[in-house]
């Protein structure tokens, strides 16, 4: 289990005790993107541990998802059409399959069965982050709460043709929009 509070003062105290808080020009962050987490908003309260990518919590709403018979119908439509037409977009939003280590599935499990995640989305309170986003929290004293290209790209939520989160994917999922971080640029300053 991947708790939150997962040695984050150590890490804190080894940048400092190693490179003194003044001397950390840059720090890069590789983590496995498809772990996240969500918390409440200005706070470090978090609502569930870690939920990591190979988490199968979700296994079988997916294989019902993937195998309806309107899914798969919406899916050979997309196919066609898409070649039809010359749309790579359509293409491999026919080809999608649905999988527990992208997090879509796994956002809307907890948004059905972590009753404060709903709460705080109603009061647009809940924070949502990849391990990324949580560490880039942490380490800025909640001063930042933000991801990169690569982070979203992972989770399924995010277009990559129109760089940004994607309304439909939300929609379908039931993922909180608003709950999703801004997604920077890989070499952005994040903090």
């Amino acid at each position: 289990v991947l708790s939150p509070s997962w040695r984050m003062e150590d890490i804190s105290s080894g940048i400092n005790a190693e490179y003194g808080g003044d001397r950390v020009a840059a720090l890069g962050i590789s983590t496995h993107r498809g772990t996240f987490i969500t918390w409440e908003q200005g706070t470090e309260n978090y609502l569930h541990n870690f939920i990591s990518w190979s988490d199968t919590r979700c296994q079988k709403d997916c294989d019902e998802w993937n195998n309806s018979k309107r899914i798969r119908f919406g899916q050979g439509f997309l196919r066609i059409a898409g070649s039809l037409v010359g749309s790579r977009h359509m293409v491999c939003a026919g080809n999608f399959q649905v999988k527990p280590a992208n997090v879509q599935a796994r956002l809307k499990w907890v948004m059905e069965n972590v009753p404060k995640a709903k709460l705080l989305y109603e009061d647009r309170k809940l924070c949502f982050g990849t391990l990324d986003t949580w560490l880039i929290y942490k380490l800025t004293g909640g001063a930042t709460w933000a991801t990169d290209y690569t982070n979203a790209a992972a989770t399924g939520i995010y277009d990559l043709w129109a760089c940004k989160w994607c309304p439909v994917m939300t929609k379908v999922f039931a993922n909180p929009i608003e709950a999703l971080p801004p997604v920077l640029d890989c070499n952005s300053c994040f903090g």
